[in-house]
């Protein structure tokens, strides 16, 4: 037995029925719903769209200062910086 199936042979051993209807229950499962983006990180990619770059990277950069997390705004201002060579 492989590192990958020692817990689902300890689950087995444990409740055989109910590991067996919980992976079946899985396959019913519907896709949970995507959190919608951030209107100012969308409102920024339209612009970005539309070839203004300068625009959407003073909005990229705002989105940043507001939330410093912000994985699009920052992938998006990486994009923006690559193509200007202006990568820091």
């Amino acid at each position: 037995m492989d590192i990958a199936q020692a817990p689902y042979m300890r689950a087995a051993a444990l409740d055989p029925a109910g590991l067996d209807a919980a992976i079946q229950d899985l396959g019913r499962k519907k896709p949970q719903s995507v959190v919608p983006a951030d209107p100012l990180v969308q409102d920024a990619n339209a612009l970005l769209a539309r070839g203004q770059v300068a625009e959407a990277e003073r909005e990229y950069t705002s989105i940043l200062t507001r939330d410093q997390d912000s994985t699009p705004a920052h992938y998006s201002l990486g994009l923006i910086w690559e193509t200007q060579e202006k990568a820091r």
